[in-house]
Parts: C-alpha cells; structure tokens; sequence
C-alpha cells in the first residue's frame, strides 16, 4: 500500500505516483528521474526542483557513456494557502509546462502519461482546478525545435481532453 500523499516528501511523490512511465513509446531506454539539479546538458531548463509544493522535473535517457539525455521535463506548482485566503479562492494547481524535449519522442504517450499522473495527484488531494498557460512560444522553447508540436488551440484540446473531468476543471489564463 502506498503512503497518503500528506505523509510523502515532493521528491516521494514524483518518484512513487509519477515514476517513469511504461509505454509502449519508451520500450527499452534507459529512464531515470532528475528532481533536483541546477541544469541538465541538452536543456535549456533550470533549476529542476522537488520542494515546498513545487514540483519540476526531468525524465532523461541515460546512455552507455553515462551521459543524460532529456526527453520530457514538467513544472507545477500547488498555489498558496496564504494566497488563497487573500483572494478567497479555491485550491488549486498551476501547470507550468510539460515539454518533450526530443521531436522523436513526440507522440509517443509520453505528456499524456504524466498528466494523467497529475490529474490523479489532484483528485487525491481534492484539488478542483488546474490553472494553465498554454504558450508553445515561450522563452522556455526558443531553442526547441516545433517538430511534430502543438499550437495553442491543439494544446489547449489536448489538456481538456486529458485533465478536465467532474472533479476537475481546467482554467485558462
């Protein structure tokens, strides 16, 4: 049996309910998760972090050489108490970014994967929105390529499709 999120450490959570996904897209890498690391080479992400109710991460490809490939990275955060009083808002969570860093492993059920894993986060911790900006051409993605991506209505589709339910609803801003 697993741990009641209220008892896990951020870095718990992204390894035991997130984990590394098994799919069919990812069959025979070598997979690991980066929860804290300053950078990692091939991105141009900073500051992967699991702490305090952030949440920013990396799945990497690790070769024979040892070396860290990033193939998917995410950052979310759940809003805080404090601001929520102020504005007399309900719980909440805001999704940063997902992002599949390597065209090749687009499409693969890779992004779909790790929001189901979010979604799951939010109904066990009753959480009723997900705040999101969808912005294929944020400074984040300059250097990335747009091979097999997403404009922002395709992504915002594909975040309804995949997240928006009875419990939870999808806010936009």
């Amino acid at each position: 049996m697993s741990k009641a999120i209220g008892k896990m450490s951020p870095e718990e959570i992204i390894r035991d309910k997130f984990g590394i996904p098994v799919i069919e897209g990812l069959k025979n890498e070598n997979l690991s998760l980066i929860t804290n690391a300053e950078s990692i080479p091939g991105s141009d992400l900073k500051g992967y972090r699991c702490k305090d109710g952030n949440y920013k991460f990396c799945l990497v490809k690790v070769t024979q050489n040892n070396r860290q490939l990033p193939i998917f990275s995410m950052d979310f955060f759940r809003s805080s108490d404090k601001l929520l009083k102020l504005t007399n808002s309900p719980a909440c969570y805001t999704l940063e970014y997902i992002h599949v860093h390597d065209p090749q492993y687009r499409n693969r059920g890779i992004a779909s994967y790790y929001l189901s894993k979010l979604v799951a986060l939010l109904e066990e911790e009753n959480i009723p929105i997900l705040r999101i900006h969808p912005d294929p051409d944020a400074n984040n993605f300059k250097h990335t390529s747009k091979e097999k991506s997403l404009n922002i209505k395709q992504l915002k589709e594909f975040y309804i499709r995949k997240c928006e339910n009875q419990k939870l609803k999808i806010d936009f801003y």
